[in-house]
């Protein structure tokens, strides 16, 4: 990964060989390429879909370390602030390529800025409005996107990009459950009628 030998001096050498020892669902969810990072054996896991949520990715990185004896690194295209907090916090290792580099066995913290540290929103998508208004008036308790997608006939590319401009604006937390995504929040309807963070 040219990223970290420019910035951090860090010299990548891609490793081939076979990984039939991590469990066919590891395979199913990420592309794993083992490295040696200044002679450090890791291994390059690379989402191949959305990411899960956080305890399900710490399963999933042991598991890989463990099978492979080498630090298991999440290498992404973006990642959100609160993504971003979240895998501080639990310390796994990750790479946002041109962005930021989270090396904890190596000791290495470097960021410039995650993708959701952007200018203040100005303007609510109306999907998001949408969205937003049926989580509340529906109780402000956990909801499927897939059933507020099939409510206000949204596509899955609208509801995805709507509940995460909620998120992004700290209205609303997001977690995948298997192949569901669910919205929910700890404010309950009289906080939200006060919440005063939206432009309409």
């Amino acid at each position: 990964m040219e990223y970290l030998k420019s910035v951090l001096g860090i010299h990548v050498v891609y490793g081939d060989g076979e990984t039939a020892e991590v469990p066919n669902y590891i395979h199913a969810r990420y592309r794993l390429q083992k490295v040696s990072l200044d002679g450090k054996k890791a291994v390059f896991v690379y989402p191949k879909t959305e990411l899960e949520a956080i305890d399900v990715i710490k399963k999933h990185l042991k598991r890989i370390q463990s099978a492979m004896e080498a630090s298991a690194i999440l290498v992404l295209d973006h990642l959100t602030y609160r993504q971003k907090q979240y895998l501080l916090r639990d310390h796994i290792p990750f790479v946002v390529d041109g962005k930021q580099i989270y090396l904890p066995f190596m000791a290495v913290y470097l960021q410039q800025r995650a993708d959701s540290e952007r200018p203040e929103i100005t303007e609510i998508l109306p999907s998001a409005q949408l969205l937003f208004l049926y989580y509340v008036y529906h109780g402000c308790g956990e909801l499927l996107t897939s059933e507020a997608a099939e409510a206000l006939l949204f596509t899955a590319t609208s509801i995805s990009r709507a509940s995460r401009q909620l998120e992004d604006l700290g209205l609303v937390q997001t977690e995948k459950r298997g192949v569901q995504k669910v919205v929910y929040s700890e404010k309950n309807h009289g906080n939200f009628l006060k919440q005063q963070k939206v432009i309409w």
